[in-house]
Order: structure tokens, then C-alpha cells, then sequence
């Protein structure tokens, strides 16, 4: 009781002081032009006008409108001078972008006038650190408030797969083989992941274990399912042209990176149910603990290949609706754009079956408990 109370009492403390920290740090980012050496300046008034109707390739009429920007410079030399911009937007906004007034503008390309005003620049894109700061604080103030020490753990390991994914890309950089920074992921991103988010005991272990030997598994299957399958056409994909890339290589490293989290996810869900099962009752029979994972495993199969239709079949369609309204023809999507969402989606069900059968092999034979 002591020790539940202590916990409440510092999260009546802890959370309005973490509050209070990402608002100011959030006002900080707002506020961090200074910091940016390219020239940012601020809307201050906009005024909008409608143009002439333009046609596209396929002979749709669409509104199109004028902008007349007038902004102020935030940083650089030039802070403080005010400029006008122009800016032409269609209402799909397909190609272009609509201002606001608030809204901040990285600037390229700034001229002057002989009397030190500025005379014309161009938009180099709106800056939109802020948003992506507020979000990033709501996600951390909402992982503590609803789940307390484990929620400043899931920020933490989430903070720390960033900073690895980020040196990866730094390695890269530098000339290391793609394959090798791959595998450093998949050996990593698990090992925070699981250390972090449950604690080092032997379900921890138990679920590492899993989850290396299923996603070793799923690479020899992919592998030779590649190597006996017909060549994919990257044909339409981007930056194929780009002769040093081997894109077939870099969508493989890809589609098994992106089935990591799934049979993680399985691995843990799985171990957990059994090693509670266990730690109730520590001398249920083998057969009845089978059985009982048989079911937790069921249930985790169906929820967890469902959720990866949804995040790649699914999440293709606005995409394909867009691409069919352009006059693309659906043989065109289906050949050159949904195989590689269809393979990134196979792949991880069968990650996902792969788990739950390495799972209840090694629970029954170690028989996995939190001590």
C-alpha cells in the first residue's frame, strides 16, 4: 500500500513538471529561427484571388488561385524586413501548396534592391519542426500519464531505436554495406525494444530468443522465395535510375526489417499470456499450458495479420484512388506498385505464424516465468 501510494504521490509531482518542461521546450522550437542559418521569414497577410480554371492531361477544369504573400524575416541578415512573395495553388493542391497567415517559409534565392530591400525570393518550404515537437510531446506525456514507468520506458526505447536508426543512416553515409547495417537492426531494435519495455527476466529472454530465431527463419524462406519466384519490375518505382542502388536488395532489407515489429509484437504477446499462466499456477501440466497458448496464439494471429493488411494493403488505397483518377490504368497499379505492398504484407503473416510456432516451443520447454 506504502509503495502504491509513493507511486501516485510522484506522479502527481512528476506529471505537471514534465508538463510544464514540454511546453517550454515547445515554445523553444517555436521559437528556434535564430537557430537555422538558412532565412526564414513569417506570413503576416495574405490575399487571395481566383484565376482562370486550368485543365490537366486528362481535360478536368480545376480551380486555380493567386496568392499574394506579404512576410517578415525572422533570422539572418535580414531579420526584420518585410517582403512580398507570390504563390499559385490549384484546389486539389496536388503540385503546390496553399499559405496561411502564421504559417513560416524557409527562403532561397533572396535579391535586394540598391536601398538594402528585398526585392523577390523563393520558397523553399515550410517549416514544420513545431508540429512534429507537439506531437512527439504527446506522445511521451501520454505513454506516463496512462502507463507510469513503463510509459517513460516505451519513450525511452523509442527514443533510443531513433538514435540508432539515425546512426545507421550516418554509416551508410560513410560507405558501410546496406546488408550489415540491416543486420544490426534486427539484432538491436529487439534488444532495446525488449530490455526496456519489459526488464531483463527470462520472458525478456524468452521473447528475444523467439524473435531472433523467427525473423532467421523468415530471411532463408524470403530468400529462396526471391530466388525462385519471377524477377519484380521496378520499372516505375523512384530513383531506380540511380545505377550504384540495388533496389532489389534495398526493398528485401526492407520488407524483413518491416516484419520485425510484428513478430516482436507476437513473440511478446504470446510469452506474456504463458509466462502468466505460469507464474499462477506453477505446475499446470504441460498439455493444458499448450492448449491455452494454442488459444492466445490464435487470437494473436488474427489481430496481427489483420493489422498488417491494413498498414500496407489498406494503406495503399488513397493512393490507388488517386492513381485511377489520373487516368492510370488498373493493370498499370496492380503491376508495378501493389506487388511489392503484397510481398511486404505476405511476408510479415508469415512472420507473424513463424512466431507463434517458435514461441510455444520455447515456452514448453523452458517453461517461462518473470523470476
Amino acid at each position: 500500500m506504502q509503495e502504491r501510494a509513493e507511486i501516485k504521490l510522484n506522479r502527481k509531482l512528476i506529471l505537471p513538471v514534465l508538463a510544464v518542461l514540454l511546453i517550454i521546450l515547445n515554445i523553444g522550437v517555436i521559437k528556434d529561427c535564430g537557430l537555422y542559418s538558412q532565412p526564414i521569414c513569417r506570413i503576416t497577410e495574405v490575399k487571395t484571388t481566383q484565376l482562370p480554371d486550368v485543365s490537366g492531361d486528362l481535360g478536368i477544369n480545376e480551380k486555380a488561385y493567386d496568392q499574394v504573400l506579404t512576410c517578415r524575416v525572422l533570422n539572418s541578415t535580414d531579420k526584420g524586413k518585410t517582403l512580398v512573395i507570390k504563390n499559385e495553388y490549384t484546389a486539389s493542391r496536388y503540385n503546390d501548396t496553399k499559405y496561411h497567415k502564421g504559417d513560416e517559409l524557409f527562403l532561397r534565392e533572396i535579391t535586394e534592391n540598391p536601398d538594402g530591400t528585398i526585392k523577390s525570393a523563393v520558397i523553399d518550404g515550410q517549416k514544420r519542426d513545431y508540429f512534429l515537437s507537439i506531437l512527439i510531446s504527446a506522445v511521451i506525456f501520454g505513454a506516463l500519464l496512462t502507463a507510469g514507468r513503463r510509459g517513460a520506458s516505451f519513450a525511452l526505447a523509442l527514443a533510443a531505436n531513433i538514435g540508432v536508426l539515425a546512426a545507421g543512416f550516418a554509416c551508410f553515409q560513410t560507405g558501410v554495406s546496406f546488408i550489415l547495417i540491416t543486420a544490426l537492426f534486427i539484432i538491436i531494435f529487439p534488444l532495446i525494444s525488449l530490455v526496456l519495455c519489459i526488464g531483463r527476466n527470462r520472458r525478456m529472454l524468452a521473447s528475444l530468443l523467439d524473435t531472433y530465431a523467427t525473423i532467421g527463419i523468415l530471411t532463408i524462406v524470403y530468400c529462396l522465395f526471391r530466388r525462385l519466384s519471377p524477377d519484380l519490375d521496378y520499372t516505375l518505382q523512384d530513383y531506380v535510375r540511380n545505377g550504384s542502388l540495388d533496389i532489389d536488395l534495398l526493398l528485401s532489407c526492407g520488407t524483413l526489417i518491416g516484419s520485425l515489429g510484428a513478430i516482436m509484437d507476437t513473440a511478446v504477446s504470446v510469452t506474456g499470456g504463458a509466462a502468466e499462466m505460469i507464474s499462477r499456477d506453477p505446475g499446470i501440466k504441460t498439455a493444458e499450458l499448450a492448449g491455452s497458448m494454442r488459444n492466445i496464439s490464435l487470437d494473436v494471429m488474427g489481430t496481427m495479420i489483420n493489422v498488417l493488411f491494413y498498414t500496407y494493403m489498406a494503406g495503399r488505397i488513397p493512393m490507388c484512388i488517386a492513381q485511377l483518377a489520373n487516368g492510370m490504368p488498373v493493370y498499370v497499379m496492380f503491376r508495378y506498385y501493389m506487388p511489392f505492398e503484397i510481398i511486404r504484407f505476405l511476408t510479415g503473416a508469415v512472420g507473424i505464424a513463424l512466431s507463434v510456432i517458435v514461441s510455444e516451443k520455447v515456452i514448453l520447454r523452458r517453461k517461462v516465468t518473470d523470476g
